[in-house]
């Protein structure tokens, strides 16, 4: 029986109020809300109940030289019958020039992150609340960010919402399940193209500026609304009768290709409206490439924005194309599912980020030149959401406990977007692709423009299956961790004449202990002609500890049972001795790339489970990485080396193992074919490991052409990367180079850079001269810059330099939390990191402690890093063995 709470109450009051009609709000005594810069979901659900069929019309004026813009929002809505308590704006930090309640002058009370109104001053039923304006730009990538483009001076803005920042630009109820139609005016300089989710219906001229009117939207949540202006360059195509435009700022647009953002967006559309049997709803879809942006991309609708990496100043590889067409299908997954219809509360963001992600990939798979998506999908995704479920910061798909805005920031994360899209990619073969299809749609059809919620999708699905899945949003959604499937079987007279499956519950102790069912391949391979074919693979529904294959018996005896074949289904595995033994012979004998990285991936959870020890790894890929050609399993080991080069920089360089990685790395670079992926991709590799004076030399030589590497074409990029490694050894004239490149390339991806490269220096004035701007005056330069600084102030190898400046890092967090500015803390903790020493546990055993009162964000980072350190430690343990 559900407990009847007074939120409970307030739905009931909601459900049978007339549709004409405000909705009554039982308050037994005033509401008032505490004065933090975060918004709780439980005032979000009160306020809900107070105000609906809420509007807004907002002007704005920008100027190209001020660091201020002002505006005017009329908020419209219907205040609930009987209302006592006050009603509260959310506004951060800016200034209110006046306000008018229907019509009236009208009081305020305003306490930097909300205005307060006093019930008195409102009525029952239809309100017009006017707010005159005014606030800085802010210049941390999120609210409305104004960016000043060092090479022509030109001015960009643009907007940046989720989770709660639109508060940041103009006074609003900023939550998503208040949706409300946007109505946008802005008058900017006439040079300058504006762009929001719909087209303009009207341009006109005023002097030196000109006015821009835009037409209301359906009802969106206000995390997506979007404003951009400046200078831009423009491309336009046609997608049938959907226009595509693509804005980049003019410095950059040398390097757009725009045929890598029309041709995919125009696939991308046809599948999706295909799919979702759903019509995109606007007659534009824009794509904004903007500087200084802080996640990849960003789904406002209509007006999706994308962070300048997916800009190349060089050749682009494979991977950067492949992960430039998945994001363009991501978010414009988005429009349907996150957009169209959203999330009641951010507890299900995952409604909009998992689902997106898995439709990414799908759309890429089945409507680009990407076939091998899913194979991507699991190198670049999936892998990683193995690991993060096996950390101690797991957590449910969708969540309970995101009681603020707080937490629904620290809710981006690997399980939100790759465990729950890999969930979802194993629910079609449970109840069906067709099932899983129609589920959606009508889902998407019932909730147009509205909002949803973890049941009502489950239930769409459900009904569409004529199945019950309620056992399966239990276990998969609400309940946290990764199982582990493991075959037992034995064999007579070369036949199987026994299997079964053996599940077991996660070892981390912060997960869910579980015993999950679900769908699975049993792959059986035989070495046969000089190549692991699969035999059989034999389709089975496991459940409880112990699942019986009788289909088996009789089945050829196999050389490697893999319980998880193509990755069918979200499960860790353990191979049976007899299979680990095949593993060690013929990993290059596998014809499925799918079970290579499957295998591959499986060596590597050994390495970090301290199961096996990182010179048996590294044998093991020094004799058999060489014969692989496949990008994707090279790509997905590489970054395994890389790592295991960095576990030996923090244990004191090994006996020279890391010079051993190096040259492995030189070998296979130098035996790869000219021009080819997997060239690029060991010259990468060199750029980051190169740390020997030949290795240093030789990449100096590129810089002033003495060396050539045929094949190589070195771009300003590469250009840092060199110098970052010669800064970083202090390696040659290195001061020199950094004040050289610095000239070559004054652009503002060229001012990072050099940041991070005198950064990584192991000078100690060096680093106590970054750690003041870090700690102390980090105004001194935007957040975009401020991440270079800290990413890079202490790179693998300088552990002892951040051990003598760690317990003025630690004791910091109490005062980076207050500052309530997200976007530096996360910044920031890229220094709370571990040494890989019993002191570094012991200190960040105490910070834990500490951190459970501070932001979310803070305590998961000392959580994953104790336990890296502690892991580190480990591996070092077992060094030599």
């Amino acid at each position: 029986m559900q407990k009847l709470t007074l939120h409970n109450l307030l739905l009931l009051s909601l459900a049978v109020q007339p549709a004409w009609s405000p909705v009554a709000c039982a308050q037994d005594a005033p509401v008032l809300r505490e004065e933090r810069q975060l918004l709780a979901r439980d005032y979000a659900a009160f306020r809900k109940s107070q105000v609906s069929n809420v509007e807004y019309t907002l002007s704005v004026s920008v100027a190209e030289d001020s660091e201020l813009f002002s505006g005017i929002v009329s908020i419209r809505f219907d205040l609930a019958q009987d209302n006592v308590s006050p009603l509260t704006i959310d506004y951060d930090q800016g200034e209110i020039l006046s306000m008018s309640i229907n019509g009236v002058p009208a009081e305020w009370q305003y306490e930097h992150w909300f205005i307060t109104i006093a019930p008195e001053q409102l009525s029952a039923g239809p309100n017009d609340v006017v707010i005159a304006f005014r606030r800085q730009y802010t210049t941390d990538g999120d609210g409305f960010h104004r960016f000043i483009d060092p090479e022509n001076g030109e001015t960009y803005l643009y907007t940046n919402f989720e989770p709660y920042n639109a508060n940041r630009m103009f006074p609003h109820f900023d939550q998503p399940n208040l949706k409300a139609p946007f109505m946008l005016d802005v008058t900017a300089p006439a040079g300058w193209q504006v762009i929001s989710n719909w087209r303009e219906t009207s341009v006109t001229e005023q002097g030196e500026n000109r006015h821009w009117q835009f037409p209301a939207t359906p009802p969106l949540s206000s995390y997506l609304y979007s404003l951009h202006a400046g200078p831009f360059t423009t491309w336009e195509e046609q997608a049938g009768e959907i226009q595509l435009r693509l804005f980049v700022r003019n410095s950059l647009a040398q390097y757009v290709d725009n045929t890598e953002w029309f041709e995919p967006a125009r696939r991308f559309l046809d599948f999706y409206q295909r799919f979702y049997d759903v019509a995109y709803p606007l007659d534009k879809y824009d794509q904004v490439i903007v500087p200084d942006f802080n996640p990849g991309a960003m789904e406002n609708i209509g007006a999706v924005t994308y962070n300048e990496i997916y800009v190349s100043r060089g050749i682009k590889s494979y991977r950067e194309r492949s992960r430039l067409a998945y994001v363009i299908a991501h978010e414009m997954a988005h429009m349907w599912f996150g957009d169209m219809v959203t999330m009641a509360w951010w507890n299900d963001l995952w409604l909009n980020e998992s689902f997106a992600t898995y439709m990414g990939y799908l759309a890429l798979a089945e409507a680009s030149e990407f076939t091998n998506a899913w194979d991507i999908f699991y190198s670049s995704g999936k892998a990683s959401a193995y690991r993060a479920d096996t950390r101690v910061t797991t957590h449910p798909i969708a969540p309970e406990n995101v009681l603020t805005t707080a937490d629904a920031f620290a809710s981006f994360d690997t399980i939100t977007y790759q465990k729950g899209s890999a969930v979802l990619k194993q629910l079609p073969y449970f109840i069906g692709e067709e099932s899983f299809r129609r589920g959606v749609s009508n889902y998407l059809k019932e909730h147009r423009f509205g909002n949803a919620t973890l049941d009502d999708f489950v239930g769409a699905l459900a009904d569409s299956a004529g199945m019950n899945l309620d056992t399966w949003k239990k276990q998969w959604l609400q309940q946290s961790g990764v199982n582990t499937l493991r075959a037992e079987f034995s064999c007579k007279d070369d036949q199987i004449s026994s299997l079964r499956l053996v599940q077991s519950v996660p070892d981390n102790t912060a997960a869910d202990k579980v015993l999950r069912s679900q769908r699975t391949l049993i792959g059986l391979y035989r070495y046969i002609d000089n190549a692991m074919l699969l035999r059989n693979a034999i389709l089975v529904t496991y459940r409880g500890a112990v699942t019986w294959v009788p289909e088996a018996i009789g089945m050829p005896c196999p050389d490697l049972v893999l319980p998880n074949e193509d990755d069918h289904a979200y499960v860790d595995f353990a191979l049976d001795p007899a299979s680990r033994d095949t593993l060690s012979d013929h990993i290059n004998d596998f014809t499925n790339i799918t079970t290579r990285l499957m295998l591959w991936e499986s060596l590597w959870s050994d390495v970090r489970e301290a199961r096996i020890s990182l010179d048996d790894f590294l044998t093991f890929v020094y004799d058999n990485l060489p014969a692989e050609s496949e990008l994707l399993v090279v790509q997905q080991v590489g970054s395994n080396i890389t790592a295991a080069f960095n576990y030996f920089t923090a244990f004191g360089d090994a006996d020279g193992r890391r010079d051993r990685i190096e040259r492995f790395v030189l070998e296979n670079l130098d035996a790869a074919e000219s021009g080819s992926e997997i060239q690029r991709l060991w010259f990468t590799s060199l750029l980051n490991l190169a740390h020997t004076d030949d290795a240093l030399a030789g990449l100096l030589g590129l810089l002033d052409g003495s060396r050539t590497i045929p094949g190589i074409e070195i771009d300003q990029d590469m250009r840092w990367d060199i110098v970052l490694a010669a800064n970083r050894y202090q390696f040659g004239d290195y001061a020199a180079l950094l004040t050289a490149e610095i000239a070559r390339d004054p652009t503002d991806q060229g001012e990072n850079s050099a940041l991070a490269v005198k950064a990584a220096r192991p000078d100690s004035a060096v680093k106590d001269e970054f750690l003041d701007i870090v700690l102390d005056a980090p105004e001194t330069y935007k957040v975009a810059s401020l991440r270079f600084i800290t990413g890079y102030l202490f790179p693998a190898g300088q552990e002892d330099l951040h051990a003598a400046r760690a317990d003025r890092i630690f004791s910091a967090l109490p005062a980076v939390n207050d500052r309530g500015e997200e976007r530096y803390m996360n910044a920031m903790l890229a220094l709370v990191r571990g040494d890989c020493t019993p002191d570094s546990i012991a200190r960040l055993s105490a910070a834990r402690d500490i951190s459970a009162s501070l932001h979310p964000s803070i305590h998961r980072a000392i959580l994953v890093n104790l336990q890296d350190d502690e892991r580190c430690m480990a591996l070092k343990a077992r060094l030599g063995e």
